[in-house]
């Protein structure tokens, strides 16, 4: 299951990714419209799952601004719960995170200040046990928002890919940065240090990335997909790099040009459980007769390459900009 959280707008939505004729209630609003946030499933120290959900841009009262709170929803039986706390470091939007430390942890990278020049650094871990909290967690090598990140392996391993670093900036639309180019540098976190790993083929911005493993070889491998300019060359390009590799000197992402099913920015995204698939929710195109989606594309690999299709299920809403992440099926009622 997944929830993805919309652009500007309150209301949830709950898709099952296996079965197109399954629909789900007890769905509750966000407390307030948000484009932009980051967040995840965690799991407090009893195994009792929740959602948070950080951060983000939006509007209060007359003026957009940037949102310094999280907020943690708890369910026991009927009730529903949103408990909400601050960010360590103060507003945020357009970060990345992902969950670590066995599922308890959410590790927020990146994004934009109050001001949306002011492009961040810093990160923080945020977690529910014994109360919701966030405590600072160590800076990215630069600056940077709209990036993406996975977590490598079952430790505090992980990747980060894309985005913009802000050099030579100028505000735009949206709040993205223009003027300077997306980044195509990727960087490995692990104990404790930040290693530069092989650089994308493409640069990329508002992108979204998973951790798969290829059914017929078991191998792992990091995808990529969406983030490139819709006039700019294999814009539906899909670019993978093979996990086992990436200390070798010979290690490269490679590329399948137009794999994905339309070019896509700003789509949120989840991988399954089973580590097959890579689901894009969303996104936009630059096309002006269709410029937002309601599609969701899954990608996998097939015979050693990267093939995607459009699936079954669409989203009620157009949304881009959104925070999608898998969910228990208790947490809703579904049939």
């Amino acid at each position: 299951m997944l929830e993805p959280k919309g652009f500007y707008t309150k209301v949830s939505e709950v898709i099952d990714t296996q079965n197109h004729e399954i629909s789900c209630s007890n769905i509750v609003e966000h407390p307030h419209g948000v484009i932009l946030a980051t967040g995840g499933l965690v799991q407090d120290l009893g195994c009792n799952f929740a959602t948070i959900l950080c951060g983000g841009q939006g509007y209060l009262g007359d003026h957009e601004s940037v949102y310094s709170k999280c907020y943690y929803l708890t369910r026991s039986e009927d009730t529903t719960t949103f408990l909400t706390f601050d960010l360590y470091h103060g507003p945020r939007t357009a970060a990345a995170s992902i969950v670590i430390d066995n599922g308890i942890t959410l590790w927020v990278t990146g994004g934009m200040g109050q001001n949306f020049a002011d492009i961040l650094a810093t990160s923080e871990y945020i977690s529910v046990d014994p109360t919701p909290s966030a405590q600072k967690g160590p800076d990215l090598v630069f600056p940077l928002e709209s990036h993406c990140m996975v977590r490598l392996n079952d430790e505090d391993h992980a990747m980060v890919i894309g985005g913009y670093s802000g050099i030579e900036m100028d505000v735009g639309y949206y709040g993205g940065i223009f003027g300077s180019e997306p980044e195509s540098r990727t960087w490995i976190f692990n104990f404790n240090q930040w290693t530069e790993a092989p650089t994308l083929n493409f640069r990329r911005k508002n992108l979204a990335c998973g951790v798969l493993l290829n059914e017929t070889s078991g191998q792992k491998l990091v995808m990529v997909a969406g983030g490139i300019a819709q006039d700019a060359p294999n814009s539906t390009a899909v670019e993978y790099l093979w996990l086992d590799l990436v200390e070798n000197e010979h290690d490269e992402w490679l590329i399948e040009t137009e794999a994905l099913c339309q070019p896509t920015v700003g789509a949120s995204s989840v991988v399954t459980q089973d580590q097959l698939r890579l689901i894009l929710i969303g996104g936009r195109s630059l096309f002006k007769a269709y410029p937002y989606h309601k599609s969701l594309c899954s990608c996998q690999m097939l015979d050693g390459k990267p093939a995607c299709h459009l699936m079954h299920q669409e989203l009620k809403n157009e949304r881009v900009f959104s925070v999608a992440m898998l969910i228990p099926d208790e947490l809703f009622d579904c049939a």
